[in-house]
């Protein structure tokens, strides 16, 4: 469960936030109004932590450029 108070980042359009959960991180970004897309937060190339990017509307990696669509598949880059 995500709390989404003032203070939370999802709180708006094109906001993300990175959560730990039993299976490991995962993030989850804010793409419309009522609408979120979550996915592993860990690249599959060489591990870093995703980023959400909300011009794209991708997660992407800060590391090597890797990116991913709403539903985790591969968008571009090494992974």
């Amino acid at each position: 469960t995500i709390k989404l108070d003032e203070k939370s980042s999802l709180n708006k359009v094109g906001g993300s936030q990175v959560v730990e959960t039993a299976n490991g991180k995962v993030i989850v970004a804010r793409t419309g109004e009522t609408s979120f897309a979550a996915v592993s937060a860990v690249c599959t190339h060489k591990g870093a932590t995703l980023k959400y990017d909300d011009k794209a509307k991708l997660f992407a990696c800060p590391s090597h450029g890797s990116k991913f669509n709403a539903d985790g598949s591969n968008a571009g880059g090494p992974a």
